[in-house]
């Protein structure tokens, strides 16, 4: 699970104490700014784009408020979507988006939200929002979610640390557990390939991609 400070995580207590402001700091200071763009955020949409040719569909699972979607949005080949779980970043990211796309953006938990859309052709899971579905079977339950809401040819992308946790100040994130394929099989997915990346403050990272177990 993850922790603060030593403590069980409260994902929503954690968030809205946090707000929008401080987890940008955050952002800034583990090194994914680069004076122009967040890397993750580029790293992420360049793997989406050299995955998939022509309309790509798109959900963020932790979509906050917007960080990571600006890449995504003005790109008339993606058609993105996001969720999460805290609504004042929902209406953060509402208020930064034309009207035409706020449709596109919910709020709610990803295990038992009744989604508009039968299929998307990739899941990105941003900046270690998958240890905020706790460890193991938490996690295990999100992906077969993820699974079901992919396109036959789908991807799952998940950043996380690679060799330091704590990323600041205090702040944990839980580490991803399911790395054996009989538990990716058992969801219908398996491990594809890792990408590395170093942040601009030397942390090591990597995102992974999944992808649907028949692909």
């Amino acid at each position: 699970m993850t922790k603060l400070q030593g403590q069980a995580f409260d994902t929503e207590k954690f968030y809205g104490e946090l707000g929008a402001k401080k987890m940008e700091e955050y952002a800034i200071k583990t090194g994914l700014w680069g004076g122009s763009r967040f890397l993750d955020s580029k790293l992420l949409l360049k793997i989406v784009e050299n995955s998939f040719e022509g309309y790509t569909r798109v959900l963020e699972v932790g979509c906050g408020y917007g960080r990571v979607a600006e890449e995504f949005l003005n790109r008339y080949s993606i058609s993105y979507y996001g969720i999460d779980l805290h609504k004042p970043f929902i209406d953060i990211f509402k208020k930064k988006v034309d009207e035409s796309q706020r449709n596109q953006i919910f709020w709610g938990n990803f295990l038992d939200f009744e989604f508009p859309f039968r299929e998307v052709d990739c899941i990105l899971f941003p900046w270690s929002v998958i240890g905020d579905f706790s460890s193991g079977e938490g996690q295990i339950a999100t992906l077969e979610k993820a699974s079901l809401l992919l396109y036959h040819r789908g991807k799952i992308l998940i950043d996380i640390p690679k060799d330091i946790i704590n990323e600041f100040e205090g702040y944990a994130p839980g580490h991803f557990n399911v790395h054996e394929k009989y538990d990716l099989a058992k969801v219908g997915l398996k491990y594809n390939q890792s990408h590395p990346y170093t942040t601009y403050t030397d942390r090591k990272r990597e995102i992974l991609e999944l992808h649907v177990k028949n692909h």
